[in-house]
């Protein structure tokens, strides 16, 4: 099945100019929430990992003491709780991503959109909980097999997330499951749809990193903001192109899956 991505993205651009709240200023707050949750899980995880911790596994290393460096490698891990602790983060995280997706349903419908509706996730918050951690599992699964299957299955999947938020009525599994079949022929055209955004994404990236190399605090805030300031455009453009690619193939729901 052919998918027009061309006239999906220029509607999506057009959204971006002329969508009242600015996408833009989304996109910059969703930077914000994410990044705060984002830094807190690094925080968490890296809490033992020291210079001095760093440089004396090293040493361990280059003397070839290996089950020494394994031993001693084990005592900087994060305890079980910050392991826990973090995931949450990510979870909530992934909350705030379908807030984003909400907005985008918002202004790609004309319906009434708003900054506040990052946080219109956590409205559904235990349905959508067990779809990400469903998501997330299956995903894995497939994973372990082979990497071309766990990336069939993430194509197979993208559509529950929007499939829940249009039919409260369906559980996390048949939203899946209706996604699969929506899914059948179209997840090499969703899978072109995201590669053409890869330009734009190397582009992000390359403040943040050119500042990184400098070495310098100073230099790695500008460059992180230069890249926020590319993300802000950038996220709510891919989530519009995404939530347009559902409206051109999303069908009539005449048969509910059943559970399995």
């Amino acid at each position: 099945m052919y998918i027009d991505r061309y006239s999906i993205k220029a509607d999506a651009r057009e959204h971006l100019r002329s969508a009242v709240p600015r996408p833009y200023y989304e996109g910059l707050l969703f930077l914000l929430v994410a990044g705060i949750l984002t830094g807190l899980s690094m925080a968490l995880m890296a809490s033992k990992l020291t210079d001095a911790g760093v440089e004396t596994y090293m040493k361990y290393v280059m003397a070839g003491m290996y089950e020494d460096a394994v031993r001693y490698l084990r005592t900087l891990t994060p305890p079980t709780a910050d392991y826990l602790i973090s995931n949450v983060l990510d979870l909530l995280r992934s909350i705030v991503a379908v807030g984003l997706s909400i907005f985008a349903m918002n202004t790609l419908r004309q319906k009434e959109a708003s900054l506040g509706n990052l946080l219109d996730g956590f409205g559904r918050f235990f349905p959508l909980l067990i779809l990400l951690v469903l998501m997330r599992f299956l995903v894995s699964l497939w994973s372990y097999l082979l990497v071309i299957p766990g990336i069939i299955a993430f194509y197979r999947y993208r559509l529950a997330v929007y499939l829940l938020l249009d039919h409260p009525e369906l559980n996390p599994l048949q939203c899946i499951l209706l996604s699969g079949q929506m899914m059948r022929g179209k997840k090499w055209e969703l899978f072109l749809l995201d590669l053409s955004f890869l330009g734009w994404a190397l582009l992000a990236s390359l403040p943040l990193s050119f500042g990184a190399a400098l070495g310098s605090l100073a230099t790695l805030i500008v460059g992180a903001l230069g890249s926020a300031a590319i993300l802000g455009w950038l996220l709510p453009y891919y989530e519009l192109s995404c939530v347009g690619f559902y409206e051109a193939v999303k069908t009539p729901i005449q048969s509910i899956p059943p559970e399995e």
